[in-house]
């Protein structure tokens, strides 16, 4: 968290800006089930809703928190963050089904409660 502080305080620093795999810094901190990171980055104005491009297709970070079942992700993404889980991600998935695809009934709970 704290190299991702330094790094936001580069002016010229673009939030949204992807790597060669086609991931932002939110998608990435989100993958990997980063809260801190997520909620900093989050804050700091990254596109909540922007795609994260892989070799196997596209999903938002709140596709890939409810699909890896981080509740906390979703959570704060969705009622802080205003994330859409109406996006589908590739093969027209919504989130609610991703979650319950992989078997993440809190998050599917919270999803349809939302």
């Amino acid at each position: 968290v704290n190299i991702v502080k330094a790094l936001l305080k580069v002016s010229a620093l673009d939030i949204n800006a992807v790597n060669d795999d086609g991931h932002t810094s939110l998608y990435l901190a989100t993958m990997m089930g980063h809260m801190d990171t997520v909620t900093l980055l989050a804050n700091s104005k990254a596109d909540i809703d922007k795609f994260g491009i892989t070799g196997h297709g596209s999903w938002t970070p709140v596709w890939i928190a409810s699909r890896n079942g981080y509740l906390d992700i979703v959570t704060f993404l969705v009622s802080s963050a205003q994330a859409d889980i109406y996006i589908k991600g590739a093969g027209s998935s919504t989130c609610v089904y991703a979650a319950a695809q992989e078997g993440h009934i809190d998050v599917v709970k919270f999803l349809v409660s939302d």
